[in-house]
C-alpha cells in the first residue's frame, strides 16, 4: 500500500522532506503540497507527478486525498496542524517538536489517543517536557 503524504511547509526543510520521500521511497507518495506562500506550494507540487498545491494547511489536512501529514512549518504553527490532523484521522510526522508545553503535549497526546492515529516524534515533544512521562 502507498502511503499519500500531504507535506506543509514548503521551505528548506519541507522541500527536503518532499524530495526525499519523492526520490523513490517505497511506500509513500507526495500528493499534496501548501504552505504559507501559496506561489512556493505550487512551484513544489507542479515539480511532482501527482501532487497539487492547497492553499492551507488545514485544506490539505481535509482532502480524502491524503493519508498522512508531514507537518514542516513554523514551530509556533504547528499544534493546529497536527491536532488537526490527528482529529481527521490521519497519520502525523512533526518536523520540529510540535510542542513545548506539558499542557500542549498532554493535550495532543489525548487527541491522538481518542483519534487511535500515529503520532511520531512524540518523544521530541516528552524530551521538551519529561514530566509527562507515565
Amino acid at each position: 500500500m502507498t502511503a499519500r503524504v500531504g507535506v506543509i511547509g514548503a521551505g528548506m526543510i519541507g522541500t527536503d522532506h518532499i524530495r526525499r520521500l519523492s526520490g523513490g521511497l517505497t511506500g509513500a507518495l507526495v500528493v499534496a503540497v501548501a504552505d504559507v506562500d501559496h506561489h512556493r506550494a505550487r512551484r513544489q507540487a507542479d515539480e511532482l507527478p501527482a501532487a497539487r498545491a492547497y492553499g492551507s494547511g488545514h485544506a490539505l489536512i481535509a482532502s480524502d486525498q491524503v493519508d498522512a501529514v508531514l507537518v514542516a512549518s513554523p514551530g509556533p504553527t504547528q499544534e493546529a496542524y497536527v491536532l488537526a490532523a490527528i482529529a481527521g484521522g490521519k497519520q502525523v510526522f512533526a518536523e520540529k517538536p510540535p510542542a513545548t508545553t506539558e499542557e500542549v503535549c498532554e493535550r495532543s497526546w489525548q487527541r491522538r489517543s481518542l483519534a487511535n492515529a500515529g503520532w511520531s516524534r512524540l518523544a521530541l515533544c516528552v524530551a521538551t517536557t519529561p514530566d509527562i512521562v507515565r
